[in-house]
């Protein structure tokens, strides 16, 4: 719990809103973190976490074979245990200044190979009524409001706010009563693959991000 509560600050911080409005396009930015001077544990190796985009790997490749040129896949790695302090994602620029209401839906293709964790590859959201923050999140692995086979190799999964689990006020030490999704401003939304090799293959791999109908499915999106 601690090691999540220090990945989800970090990503906090990457993802703060610059400006509220309402979102007309969606944009993926690979990060990673890796607690590289001991602030929190062991010092960690920088290279133990990656983070993306990667041609032919979007949905027409499979687990052996290469897909379409021009299709990309957003590929995330974690190659220690799942206690160390260090993770690899996302920030989904664009929902920012959204308020959310109870058919917002935040999805992803995932490769079925890759993990598929309660925990991760999973959507962190931050909300704000104009006073105070919550975080919420919704893992591969929780119950979604829809899943769909894209073919014989990759799954669709889609959330809206009843799917997402309470992580905590913002900052970690506020006691105020949870900001409820439904009815408040998203301030940020990110990825966050933190889940290791102890728990699962060490990797997934998405594609088409999407946020109520806006999609992101390569570095194209992402500048």
């Amino acid at each position: 719990m601690k090691m999540m509560s220090t990945i989800v600050a970090i990503v906090i911080c990457l993802g703060l809103a610059t400006g509220a409005q309402a979102a007309d396009s969606l944009k993926v930015k690979p990060f990673t973190f890796a607690d590289t001077q001991g602030d929190f544990g062991p010092p960690v190796d920088p290279d133990v976490v990656s983070a993306k985009w990667v041609n032919k790997q979007g949905t027409t490749s499979t687990p052996t074979k290469n897909g379409a040129p021009g299709d990309f896949g957003l590929v995330l790695t974690k190659n220690t245990a799942t206690a160390t302090v260090a993770a690899s994602g996302a920030i989904v620029k664009g929902p920012e200044g959204d308020v959310v209401t109870p058919t917002t839906e935040f999805d992803y293709a995932y490769r079925n190979d890759g993990h598929c964790g309660a925990g991760a590859p999973r959507f962190n959201v931050v909300v704000t009524d104009g006073r105070n923050q919550s975080r919420y999140a919704a893992g591969c692995g929780n119950p979604a409001t829809s899943t769909t086979p894209v073919n014989g190799f990759w799954t669709r999964k889609a959330w809206r706010p009843i799917n997402f689990f309470f992580l905590g006020n913002v900052p970690s030490t506020a006691t105020h009563a949870p900001v409820l999704m439904v009815g408040s401003t998203i301030v940020s939304v990110a990825i966050v693959f933190d889940e290791g090799t102890d728990d699962g293959p060490g990797f997934a791999v998405l594609d088409n991000i999407s946020y109520d109908g806006l999609v992101a499915g390569g570095p194209a999106t992402d500048h």
